[in-house]
């Protein structure tokens, strides 16, 4: 349980270091400490933000992260008790210490996050841990025991996916928290509604409270077993989507919603999208240490030397347009597509060049796509952010051709280094990207190829339309693509008048 207001733990927290809300992030990512994906960039850049928000971070203490990755400075403090399924648990709080980093950052040493390697997933079977439904629980009431401990007493609590959406409800049903958290709001950000945190019907008999949650058609309830997000949904004060499309195509039907599309509909009055944005500091082909020769929208030149470069690092042939892809190998990324079009594909004079790791199968398929057209299709399974930078550096176009998106940074990082998407018009990709098909005559100016079926030949259509473009007119779609503001000040903006508008209610 929450240790009493009068018996904190004797290290508090410094005062306020801006005078407006104080934001909590409870999240499972954040870049630079740990990254599997674009929630890791989400989480750092609201992070870095504090010029107006008093901000602060509370991740898991992941084994890698705590070992020193990034050499980040750990600070140990006390152990911070809290209950779970009728018993004392104990979790060892860090404060790490990043240089010239304005949030202050913590992470939960508990045994259920430290004492294994991964993060989502077991490293030896590619699957999910047996125990997923407890970690996350327990992180949750870890995470709420230690604020008061700390006296750092949040305005506004922010949660991410399912991982820590079970928080508005331990504040509503769980717990007894002597009052601390009477006055907090709570913020709930969707980065991929598909994944919901559905565990055995045990799980949530195993928190204290939230018996009253777990009831047919109940909030915690979701076709017998408990549903995480469902029940973040209905209790949070304000629920946030990150691009306006996807806002809507959670509330269409199963397709997007996966079975909560009528809870997102009932609950659709506190919603609301900010569209995520990229680190364009990092994502710079000025500066990228990781390019054969840096450019700008000015000096395209110098961008065929990264072609060049690129073929000559995959021992592919020269003489061809190259499209990359730089993705996780799923169904959701529109892999089955490229798959079931592969021949057809590779019919088309070009160069094939894929980064990505995931499903076993695609992996697996394309070491024989690579293996049987030598020259002309490479494929690295690796965790290889190099390779990541050169492809959007020398690739005239990049693939993304997904069933749905609910953002993607990867189509923004390939705008900004000047390789033209070939993409679904779907979620994010649909509210980042202007397609030419179709548009003479009008003010919109193409960046992007894009196809609405979910269909190889659809996606084939698109990519033609791309490749037969002249030189000069993938000049200048690149050229304009290169010079949009792709930057997080305007979303950074948007969080801040949410946070305000959240706080006002």
């Amino acid at each position: 349980m929450p240790i009493p207001i009068g018996q904190r733990h004797s290290r508090r927290t410094k005062p306020r270091r801006s005078a407006g809300p104080r934001i909590v992030h409870i999240a499972t990512e954040m870049t630079p400490l740990i990254k599997v994906g674009g929630l890791a960039d989400v989480v750092g850049a609201l992070a870095s933000d504090a010029s107006e928000l008093d901000i602060s971070v509370v991740l898991p203490g992941y084994a890698s992260l705590l070992d020193g990755v990034w050499d980040a400075d750990r600070e140990p403090l006390d152990p911070i008790p809290f209950q779970y399924n009728g018993h004392p648990q104990s979790a060892r709080l860090w404060r790490i210490h990043l240089a010239k980093h304005p949030a202050r950052l913590f992470a939960l040493e508990m045994a259920c996050f430290s004492n294994r390697e991964g993060i989502y997933t077991d490293p030896k079977t590619g699957e999910g841990f047996d125990d997923e439904g407890d970690r996350y629980a327990q992180f949750c009431l870890a995470a709420l025991s230690t604020l008061p401990r700390i006296d750092l007493q949040p305005d506004i609590l922010h949660l991410h996916d399912y991982q820590s959406a079970l928080v508005p409800t331990l504040l509503k049903h769980g717990p007894s928290w002597g009052g601390y958290y009477d006055r907090t709001k709570t913020v709930l950000t969707l980065h991929n509604l598909a994944f919901q945190g559905i565990y055995p019907e045990s799980v949530a008999h195993r928190i204290a409270g939230l018996d009253q949650d777990f009831y047919p058609g109940g909030p915690l309830e979701f076709w017998g077993k408990t549903n995480f997000l469902k029940a973040g949904l209905i209790h949070a004060d304000k629920i946030t989507t990150v691009s306006p499309t996807y806002a809507k195509e959670i509330q269409s039907g199963p397709q997007f919603g996966f079975g909560l599309e009528g809870v997102v509909q009932e609950q659709s009055g506190k919603l609301s999208s900010i569209l995520n944005r990229i680190d364009t500091e990092y994502w710079n082909p000025e500066t990228d240490p990781h390019l054969a020769a840096n450019y700008d929208a000015k000096k395209m030149d110098s961008r065929k030397k990264n072609t060049e470069a690129l073929l000559e690092s995959q021992k592919l042939q020269p003489g061809a347009p190259v499209v990359g892809m730089v993705t996780r190998l799923s169904d959701q990324k529109g892999i089955d597509l490229v798959r079931a079009a592969a021949d057809r594909l590779l019919e088309r004079s070009l160069r094939l060049v894929i980064l990505g790791s995931g499903n076993k199968t695609y992996e697996t398929f394309f070491e024989e796509l690579a293996e049987k057209h030598s020259g002309r299709v490479s494929y690295d399974a690796s965790f290889n952010e190099p390779l990541a930078h050169q492809i959007y550096g020398g690739a005239d176009f990049l693939l993304m051709p997904s069933r749905y998106e609910p953002c993607g940074i990867t189509q923004q990082i390939a705008m900004r280094y000047g390789a033209i998407p070939v993409a679904r018009r779907t979620g994010g990709l649909a509210d980042t990207l202007v397609d030419g098909h179709g548009q003479a005559g009008s003010e919109a100016k193409p960046n992007s190829l894009l196809f609405e079926d979910y269909t190889p030949e659809a996606m084939l259509e698109a990519l033609d339309r791309g490749l037969a473009l002249s030189e000069d007119e993938r000049r200048r779609w690149r050229t304009r693509a290169m010079q949009q503001d792709l930057g997080w000040n305007v979303a950074l903006g948007e969080y801040l008048s949410l946070y305000r508008d959240v706080l006002a209610s």
